[in-house]
């Protein structure tokens, strides 16, 4: 009667012996081969997730880069801390666009745009400096954390926001899609709501420790000292990839864009999206101007309003004659604000209409589609910088 849960014992033994043999191997085999797909972010208790300093490597899921994380934990070449005298300097936050690690770094908007500005001279500064503290995956809601944590030591004479209303939106208000009955475990940042009163209050319960928030922070955590768990994950941004490039209507399916946003908002959950967002956006503007430095906006182009195949079928989707509802919304609170807005999505449809050009995409992912490839991060620059420049000789 023994020997039967024995030999049960034993095979359950093998096999976990078998596959822990197994997984050995291949992870000195991916070693020995020198395979990576770093990951650059980690748990963070303020936004969610943050930038590892100093992590650095190759990323090629959508285009190709060498990526290094500064040592103060943003995609940038290294800033001192004090400023120079003489020195006007422009802080970036935003999202994915703004780290942009899609490109090397000397053409990420950043870089670009510090370039272009080279030639605005005015008798107040002797050069200006951009620093981008922009990282993927960031609602306005961390970049608001940012600026107030980790920003200001810097003495930024203007904060430049870059505003993706593709993802901006749902990012700021994930109750509309994670919550239900108003408890939201899933999610894993920040965020704002409105308490009874109608007053903005931020929700930190993304700090709490749940079934789901132990194994995303071990996996983050993990991923950073397997390989076998890059090479999962990154298998997981090639199926995302291969989706997309055989998607004839990606225009609506793109991963982590919402096209409700280009369209006049149809239910409360929609008006409310825009109601936090533009609050959150009147907080940040208040503290850009608690800390008497310049506001300024730049609104980014979503690839569905650029490609024309896209727009057109997107706007025939929605009922609507053009895709620059959120432009034309968040212009009208800057001007409300008296905050300069820089709206890139008239000038970015003329230049790749003009030109026959792609401004978002790469060969490796899908042309026109996807985050801002050279020429877009160039156009952007320019464009911004015109303003900018013009902003400071009239100022």
């Amino acid at each position: 009667m023994q020997r039967k849960p024995t030999k049960l014992y034993l095979i359950i033994g093998t096999v976990i012996l078998a596959s822990i043999l197994f997984l050995a191997l291949g992870e000195a085999g991916l070693r020995v081969l020198d395979i990576s797909y770093p990951v650059f972010h980690t748990y963070d208790p303020l936004r969610g997730k943050r930038l590892i300093p100093n992590k650095e490597g190759w990323f090629r899921s959508e285009g190709e880069a060498y990526v290094r994380i500064n040592s103060a934990g943003f995609r940038d070449k290294e800033h001192d801390v004090e400023k120079k005298a003489g020195i006007y300097r422009i802080a970036i936050l935003g999202d994915s666009y703004m780290e942009a690690r899609q490109v090397a770094l000397e053409h990420t908007f950043g870089r670009r745009l510090e370039e272009y500005l080279r030639t605005c001279q005015t008798d107040r500064f002797k050069a200006i400096e951009t620093l981008s503290f922009g990282q993927g995956g960031y609602s306005t809601t961390d970049e608001l954390l940012t600026l107030k944590h980790y920003v200001w030591p810097y003495d930024p004479d203007m904060v430049l926001t870059a505003i993706f209303h593709g993802n901006d939106l749902i990012d700021n208000f994930p109750t509309m899609t994670e919550c239900s009955k108003g408890e939201c475990p899933h999610i894993q940042r920040p965020y704002y709501y409105f308490d009874h009163q109608g007053n903005l209050q931020l929700d930190n319960s993304f700090r709490e420790w749940t079934l789901k928030s132990v194994k995303d922070r071990a996996l983050l955590e993990g991923v950073q000292y397997l390989h076998l768990l890059e090479v999962l994950n990154q298998a997981v941004r090639v199926i995302n990839n291969w989706r997309i490039m055989r998607d004839d209507d990606f225009a609506f399916h793109e991963t982590g864009l919402s096209e409700w946003v280009y369209a006049p908002p149809q239910t409360p959950q929609h008006h409310e999206a825009w109601k936090i967002t533009e609050s959150i956006l009147e907080l940040l503007n208040q503290e850009v101007t608690k800390h008497h430095a310049q506001p300024f906006w730049m609104l980014v182009t979503n690839p569905s309003q650029i490609d024309e195949k896209q727009r057109l079928a997107l706007e025939q989707h929605l009922g609507v004659d053009s895709l620059d509802y959120p432009d034309r919304r968040f212009m009208a609170l800057g001007k409300r604000l008296g905050v300069p807005v820089v709206p890139l999505v008239y000038a970015f449809q003329e230049h790749a209409e003009k030109n026959q050009v792609y401004l978002h995409g790469f060969p490796n992912t899908r042309m026109g589609v996807g985050h801002w490839n050279e020429k877009g991060h160039d156009l952007a620059a320019r464009l911004v910088a015109k303003d900018i420049c013009q902003f400071l000789k009239s100022s």
